[in-house]
């Protein structure tokens, strides 16, 4: 069986906000969620440091969920 799915990326004030991902897949339709919260900004704006909070369904919608918190460094040129 050939597997489909789509996906949905939500934005709020320019930054991502959530990412939804939907996949039928041997008869079996999963989804997953991962909703953001931006904890820092650098001088320009840019995010730092933000929340991921993953949820997981089965097809049976049971859920799994965890978060981790991402950061990243960004070197300007002047």
């Amino acid at each position: 069986m050939e597997s489909t799915g789509n996906s949905s990326l939500k934005y709020n004030n320019g930054l991502l906000a959530s990412e939804t991902n939907n996949f039928d897949g041997e008869g079996d339709i999963t989804k997953s969620t991962i909703t953001y919260t931006y904890l820092k900004f650098d001088k320009y704006g840019n995010w730092t440091s933000r929340k991921a909070s993953f949820k997981n369904y089965d097809y049976e919608g049971y859920c799994t969920s965890h978060s981790e918190t991402q950061s990243r460094k960004i070197t300007y040129y002047e």
